[in-house]
């Protein structure tokens, strides 16, 4: 039996966001996508982000800014919160909710909303993030059980509006 998928969709691993970070099957939609970016995060699969990128949005420097976030960002919860068509049949949106931790110092819970489209034939790609707003709960202490996450909050946060 297959680990847990770290997308938190309580799926099996092997039949969740596996197949789609090893090339055998692209996402039909754009929340399986959005699982899979997730989980190649907690994967550190540059490639896959890299490649499940816009080309229009892809940066030079993006496979050494991501490589340096992932030595020390630790990815604890993604929650879906709803998925809606564009107004082209090839755009999505999804929103979502994402708690990551600076290790050993502060924790960033943060609500965005995601933008895909879909093209050369049937490949979606994230286009751009809308974020809403985050909150970061600092100091966060070493947590022995990840998914825990509302247990370890501190009681005095900030509230940060964001736009990208």
């Amino acid at each position: 039996m297959s680990e847990k998928c770290p997308c938190c969709s309580g799926k099996q691993y092997s039949l969740c966001c596996e197949p789609f970070l090893k090339g055998n099957q692209i996402p039909a939609s754009a929340e399986q996508l959005m699982r899979s970016r997730y989980s190649a995060y907690v994967m550190q699969d540059a490639d896959y982000l890299i490649a499940t990128w816009h080309p229009a949005r892809r940066e030079p420097k993006l496979a050494g800014l991501l490589s340096e976030s992932f030595q020390d960002t630790e990815w604890l919860s993604l929650n879906v919160t709803r998925c809606n068509h564009g107004c082209h049949d090839n755009e999505a949106f999804v929103t979502f909710l994402r708690d990551t931790a600076k290790k050993r110092t502060f924790m960033l819970s943060m609500s965005v909303r995601a933008f895909f489209a879909r093209i050369n034939a049937g490949t979606m790609l994230m286009e751009q993030r809308r974020q809403w707003g985050a909150t970061i709960v600092a100091p966060v202490a070493p947590r022995k059980n990840t998914r825990n996450v509302a247990a370890e909050r501190i009681a005095s946060t900030t509230v940060l509006p964001l736009m990208l």
